[in-house]
């Protein structure tokens, strides 16, 4: 990989929920670390959920690798540019119309709606996809 490192306006903070079982957990650590090596993530907290399993029931994780960040939740493994292209939402209203479009086509209105509730930010993203 020789190309420049893509940072974001804000550098944004991270929770990766992982399984010392997961296999894809052990790529997602690798990629976030990179990233925050590039500075494009700010700071990068690491819980592995074999030594704490009450944390996943408390934030309602039901799969791993679980990347928390902004009151949202990026679970499975991702490519670099879908975890950029996801931890930027948090800075534009674009990303947060993109997210509750996502959540809205996939059916998840419970978890657009909680969404909205916990982070009021959302109400402009939801005035431009009406």
């Amino acid at each position: 990989m020789n190309e420049a490192p893509q940072t974001l306006s804000q550098s944004p903070e991270a929770h990766l929920l992982i399984s010392t079982q997961c296999q894809y957990c052990k790529i997602m650590l690798g990629l976030l670390s990179d990233l925050v090596k590039e500075g494009t993530i700010g700071q990068l907290t690491v819980t592995n959920l074999d030594k704490l399993p009450q944390l996943a029931e408390e934030l309602g994780v039901r799969s791993l690798p679980c990347l928390i960040g902004g009151g949202d939740m990026l679970t499975g493994i991702r490519s670099r540019q879908e975890v950029i292209d996801w931890l930027s939402r948090e800075n534009s209203v674009d990303g947060m119309v993109l997210q509750l479009n996502e959540l809205l086509t996939s059916g998840a209105l419970e978890k657009a709606l909680v969404l909205v509730e916990k982070r009021p930010r959302y109400f402009d993203a939801i005035m431009q996809i009406l």
